[in-house]
């Protein structure tokens, strides 16, 4: 449990009562708890980093069309996410490489286990995951260039980051496939996770995906669930279906264009 220094709370309200724009103030001050969080967590005992990121962030909300500013789930999530990466990187715990990395604490562990040195990037991406254990690369709004873009560049290209946060799950899915959304799993309610892996088994079933990466993407998702017994199998069938899979589509001349056994190889070591 992280216990909140009283000086802590006392900056921070000064700092919320001086950020002019009006939309930023608002949403600072609705998230006031979730920042004491983030500053907490990241450990620097340097309230000039969580003053400069608050008074840096008025110039993302601004360039942001008024539908995402007036979704309160979304710009509570956006503004954890800006937070979080804004703190760690100007306290110099992460580095411009590191920003793809982080929030991916199950690739780190695999590669330990299969006996593989961390290299420095990844070994401070380890230590980022550790002590932020809800950011998570999967669910990013942004995709972690368009992040180095803005914080360690200053580049905001509102119309790129507008675009990319109203195709997010916040906003009408449209017809986004049931895989693509199955993949924020960690944040949808179980029945929404259930009626999705549904959808995606019937596609599955019918041979539906035939582009590698969206196969091995689809396979990733449903060997989670199958991990959190949601899946109806083991691990192991789901292997041995995706292998039967691949048999299929060579046997219908619709194998992806990559070599069997590379294809194979990857499932092996999901």
């Amino acid at each position: 449990t992280l216990t909140v220094l009283p000086e802590v709370e006392i900056a921070l309200d000064c700092f919320l009562d001086a950020v002019s724009h009006s939309i930023s103030q608002h949403l600072l001050r609705e998230n006031r708890e979730r920042i004491i969080d983030i500053y907490q967590r990241a450990n620097q005992h340097n309230l000039r980093r969580i003053k400069h990121a608050l008074f840096d962030i008025p110039r993302l909300i601004q360039s942001l069309p008024q539908r995402v500013t007036s979704q309160k789930d979304c710009m509570a999530h956006l503004l954890e996410e800006y937070l979080t990466q804004h703190i760690e990187h100007h306290g110099g715990r992460i580095q411009n490489e590191d920003f793809e990395k982080l929030g991916n604490p199950l690739g780190l562990m695999v590669r330990e286990r299969n006996g593989k040195e961390l290299d420095s990037s990844q070994q401070r991406a380890k230590l980022f995951n550790q002590r932020h254990p809800n950011f998570r690369h999967n669910r990013l709004l942004l995709p972690s260039e368009m992040w180095l873009d803005l914080i360690v560049h200053g580049r905001c290209d509102s119309e790129k980051i507008g675009r990319q946060l109203l195709a997010s799950r916040y906003f009408d899915q449209g017809n986004v496939p049931a895989w693509a959304m199955l993949w924020h799993l960690e944040s949808l309610p179980d029945g929404d996770i259930v009626s999705l892996m549904e959808r995606v088994l019937k596609d599955f079933a019918s041979r539906a995906f035939l582009n590698k990466k969206i196969f091995l993407h689809v396979v990733g998702e449903l060997l989670m669930l199958a991990k959190a017994s949601v899946y109806p199998g083991t691990p192991d069938d789901l292997v041995t279906q995706s292998k039967a899979y691949i048999d299929d589509l060579e046997a219908l001349g619709k194998l992806f264009a990559m070599r069997r056994d590379l294809d194979q190889a990857l499932l092996d070591n999901y």
